[in-house]
């Protein structure tokens, strides 16, 4: 989080101004939600709503009810963050309260589902539960046997208080006035989680007997990396048009920059999709020339360094090594017949993954060094400049590098799970590296880093 706003903390405030400090905190985590793990975000999520409601314990649970009754069960629980809460109590508490029933203050648009809210009482504490559905009215209208997941979240304050009864009634208030946002900053950050989740329906008769191939994983796959931008976009513009007098300009601004993030995000997945089929139909066509490949690192390195998040500046450092054909540091490596602005795609890509992928930070090295025809480890026929950039990260499993430049194929590593893409980079840069006439291929080990190694033609000075 970036800053809390003080009237989170003001239990003299009015309940405008405490709802719209929440709002305020809660578009402060749109930006990272993207990138983000789950654990983090839930624990921010649960942190902000603790202090917009100055309760002092807190739990997040995320649930699937595939019926029309209140959940009961607390095996139907997923646990996502707690603070000052044994997860044991907070289950038992869960489990006590029940989903209640709708406040009647709130209001709600057509489709929407309302909050609702129950309470339970113990010798010290008393608990708020808030029910807020992940799904609309409309949605379980279309499909009302589809699970239905929705964020638990369950809330505490001493009850000794004469004050206690209007704190339950506020808090309420407080997170309903701001449900909208909230249950659209939760449907991004837990999206993985809602399509995958072990909390899921059983499976339907026909997902038994029909195997999930190719093109079942594209599907699951666009449908994912197309949503989480599209979940920012639609949460930015609605609190837009609902608060738009009452923003401030620089949070409007804000709004508006996560906006055009999703939407460039939106336009690299379409280009690549788009990019691959054209590659596949033998549609795209390159320009070949004389290319410094110096000069395009030296581009693609400085493009990488700007890219960086201001927290990750101070962890990366790149260095550049050209050495000539012995091994010896030089100032000069040949050219290489490419399409210049493909080999900058590919270096972008590779680069990218090098950061994605090295989440300790460190080095990464791109040497440059001619090879001789022939030359041993390699199959080329005639010179070549090899390009090796490498990284310090958590490395690939020896049994998934033969797979890695495969169609939608991504690593089911710790890492890779926390991350986004269609899993067709690496696919691309293959296709475009054969179609240079070059090669492409990968070395690495778990816990020691990845090198991609590139290896174009080289341009020999006439005789």
């Amino acid at each position: 989080m970036s800053y809390r706003d003080r009237s989170l903390f003001a239990d003299e405030a009015a309940p405008a101004e405490r709802a719209a400090a929440l709002q305020r905190e809660l578009l402060t985590l749109l930006p990272a939600l993207a990138t983000a793990p789950l654990a983090e975000v839930a624990a921010a999520l649960l942190e902000t709503l603790r202090e917009a409601t100055a309760a002092e314990h807190g739990a997040l649970f995320l649930h699937w009810d595939t019926s029309q009754e209140a959940p009961q069960q607390a095996e139907k629980l997923q646990l996502l963050a707690a603070q000052r809460l044994e997860e044991e109590q907070a289950r038992a508490l869960v489990s006590v309260a029940g989903a209640g029933s709708p406040p009647t203050p709130a209001r709600f648009s057509a489709g929407e589902q309302a909050l609702r809210h129950s309470q339970v009482q113990t010798a010290e504490t008393g608990w708020l539960l808030l029910h807020l559905p992940l799904v609309t009215l409309r949605a379980e209208k279309a499909d009302p046997t589809a699970a239905r997941p929705a964020l638990l979240a369950l809330l505490g304050r001493a009850s000794q208080s004469a004050l206690f009864d209007g704190w339950l009634r506020e808090s309420t208030a407080l997170i309903a006035a701001n449900q909208h946002l909230l249950t659209a900053l939760v449907r991004q950050a837990l999206l993985a989680e809602l399509l995958t989740g072990a909390g899921q329906a059983s499976p339907t008769p026909t997902s038994r007997t029909t195997p999930a191939g190719p093109q079942s994983e594209l599907l699951a796959t666009l449908s994912h990396e197309l949503r989480s931008p599209l979940a920012i976009i639609s949460a930015s513009v609605s609190t837009l048009l609902r608060h738009e007098r009452r923003l401030p300009l620089a949070e409007r601004r804000l709004l508006l920059e996560t906006v055009q993030e999703a939407g460039d995000r939106l336009i690299q997945l379409c280009d690549r999709f788009l990019e691959l089929s054209e590659l596949e139909a033998g549609l795209l066509r390159l320009e070949p020339t004389a290319v410094d490949p110096l000069s395009v690192v030296h581009e693609a390195l400085l493009a990488a360094a700007q890219r960086l998040a201001p927290e990750q500046k101070e962890i990366f450092a790149f260095q550049v090594v050209p050495l000539d054909a012995s091994g010896v540091p030089t100032e000069s490596i040949p050219s290489v017949l490419a399409d210049r602005r493909r080999l900058r795609e590919i270096l972008d890509h590779l680069l990218e993954n090098a950061i994605r992928f090295s989440p300790a930070g460190g080095e990464i090295r791109v040497v440059l060094r001619p090879q001789p025809a022939s030359a041993a480890g390699t199959s080329q026929l005639a010179p070549a400049v090899e390009i090796c950039i490498s990284d310090q990260g958590r490395g690939i499993p020896p049994e998934q590098l033969p797979q890695i430049f495969q169609r939608f194929y991504r690593g089911d590593t710790g890492l890779a799970r926390q991350v986004d893409g269609l899993g067709l980079g690496l696919t691309l840069c293959k296709y475009l590296v054969e179609l240079q006439g070059g090669q492409i291929w990968a070395e690495s080990e778990p816990e020691q880093g990845s090198t991609f190694h590139l290896l174009l033609p080289a341009i020999t000075p006439a005789a």
